[in-house]
C-alpha cells in the first residue's frame, strides 16, 4: 500500500486473489494505492465501490508492475477483486448494490453504539427470524437438539 495507516491483507484463491484494505488515519486517502504485477488478461474491480479498475503502468519497473488507484474514506474500508477474464457471474451482481450502498459516505453515519437488547424477546430482528420460522412450520425453540442437554 502507499498511503501511511493504510494497510490491507491478501487473500489468493486458485487464479484470483481479493485484497481486504482499512483506512486507519482521519482523513481520506485519494489516488495511487497499491501496485499489483501486470498479468495479461488480470482485471481488477473495486468490490466496496462496485466499479472496475483500470491499472495503471509503472515505467520506472520496465513493465513488470501496475499501480491501482482508487479512494478510501477516513476510517474506511475497502476490497479489491483480481481475476482473469471476466468475473464470475457471482461477482457482477452486488456491484450496482454496493455502488448504492456506498454513496453515502462513512462519516454521515451515527458513530454511536447501537446496542441490542440481551433478551431476544426485545431484539427486532430475533423476533422477525421467529415470524420466518414459524411460517416455514418450524418451532424456533426446538430448532437444535444436542444429545444429553435434555432440548
Amino acid at each position: 500500500m502507499h498511503g501511511f495507516g493504510v494497510y490491507a491483507s491478501r487473500w489468493p484463491l486458485g487464479a484470483e486473489t481479493v485484497w481486504t484494505i482499512v483506512n486507519r488515519n482521519g482523513y481520506d486517502v485519494a489516488a495511487q494505492q497499491m501496485d499489483v504485477a501486470l498479468t495479461p488478461g488480470m482485471r481488477y474491480f473495486d468490490l466496496y465501490h462496485g466499479l472496475e479498475l483500470k491499472p495503471a503502468l509503472k515505467p520506472e519497473t520496465q513493465g513488470n508492475n501496475a499501480v491501482l488507484s482508487f479512494d478510501i474514506e477516513a476510517q474506511g474500508y475497502g476490497a479489491i477483486l483480481a481475476t482473469p477474464g471476466e468475473p464470475r457471474r457471482r461477482n457482477q451482481d452486488p456491484d450496482e448494490r454496493m455502488a448504492a450502498m456506498t454513496r453515502k459516505p462513512l462519516p454521515d453515519f451515527s458513530h454511536q453504539p447501537a446496542i441490542l437488547s440481551p433478551d431476544p424477546r426485545r431484539n427486532p430482528a430475533h423476533r422477525a427470524g421467529r415470524r420466518r420460522s414459524r411460517r416455514n412450520g418450524e418451532n424456533p425453540r426446538r430448532r437444535l437438539r444436542l444429545p444429553g442437554t435434555g432440548g
